[in-house]
């Protein structure tokens, strides 16, 4: 039975139980994956979404699939395809409880607001930020910004390597009270994301969205930019023998600390190392390539 069903361009939502012979709700026979699923379809009948259980209570399944994109549409249709009931450890109940029904877009398309951005920042390393706009919708607020890395930053990051980055920032009060916070390096922060998607629009530019609960509207705020990553080639080197590493080997770039630990030698294709990464004030990790020759290890860096 569903009990209740909500949806805006951010996210949909059903309210789902099932009752045994008893008329009791049973929250343990409903296993969503291959046999059953619940999709969400466009007024086209195109499929935007699949649901899933987000748990939380044991008086209903709460299903939920969060757009990456906000839904442009007049009408979803949700569907359940629902063929089996029970879990592994038990012998299945086959049937047919499929269901389908149709949601009307229209009211909460229209309470829609766009807000477009103004504003960019760019980095000592190259990177230029640059805020886009704000679609507030009825369940939660879409934030959009862009990238764009120079040509001195491109080239630290050759092939595809510059696409991987990440970014890490909050949304605080005037009084530099946090409001949200995403991707932080640190504890006890504001939790609200609900979807997060980028994407490559050109060459050293990447477009971000994410999908959040709640900001202000009537209140002034500030996006503050805490850190980024972006994968970089280093150049850095170093070589030694295997047979001779009887201590860790330290190997610093900028301010990080990679120490080598340990290192054995199965046979003469493969090698099984042991390393440590230490990050200190840059805030950033190293990734590491290890490449064997004869008996010595060489270790380059990307950063």
């Amino acid at each position: 039975m569903i009990n209740e069903a909500v949806a805006d361009p951010t996210r949909g939502t059903i309210a789902l139980q099932l009752f045994d012979e008893n008329g009791k709700h049973d929250r343990h026979k409903l296993a969503i994956g291959e046999a059953n699923k619940i999709t969400i379809k466009d007024d086209k009948g195109n499929v935007v979404g699949s649901m899933y259980d987000m748990g939380y209570t044991s008086d209903f399944y709460y299903m939920v699939d969060f757009f990456s994109d906000p839904l442009k549409t007049d009408k979803i249709t949700i569907e359940g395809s629902i063929g089996s009931l029970g879990q592994r450890s038990e012998t299945l109940i086959k049937g047919n409880w499929d269901f389908s029904f149709d949601i009307d877009m229209k009211k909460a398309n229209k309470q829609n607001k766009i807000e477009e951005l103004e504003g960019s920042y760019t980095t000592p390393h190259g990177m230029t930020v640059t805020l886009k706009r704000l679609t507030r919708m009825v369940q939660g607020v879409r934030f959009e910004l862009e990238t764009e890395l120079d040509d001195a930053a491109m080239a630290r990051s050759p092939g595809d390597l510059w696409k991987k980055q990440m970014l890490s920032f909050h949304f605080e009060t005037t009084g530099g009270q946090e409001i949200h916070s995403v991707n932080p390096r640190k504890k006890n922060y504001r939790d609200s994301l609900m979807t997060s998607d980028h994407r490559v629009i050109g060459n050293g530019k990447m477009h971000w969205s994410y999908t959040i609960k709640y900001l202000p509207e009537d209140k002034p705020y500030r996006f503050v930019l805490d850190a980024y990553s972006v994968a970089e080639m280093d150049g850095n080197k170093m070589s030694f023998r295997p047979s001779e590493l009887t201590k860790p080997k330290t190997f610093k770039i900028m301010n990080d600390r990679l120490g080598w630990l340990g290192l054995h030698l199965r046979n003469r294709k493969s090698t099984k190392a042991h390393m440590k990464l230490s990050s200190h004030s840059t805030g950033k990790w190293i990734k590491k390539e290890c490449m064997r020759s004869g008996e010595h290890m060489m270790v380059s860096s990307m950063t």
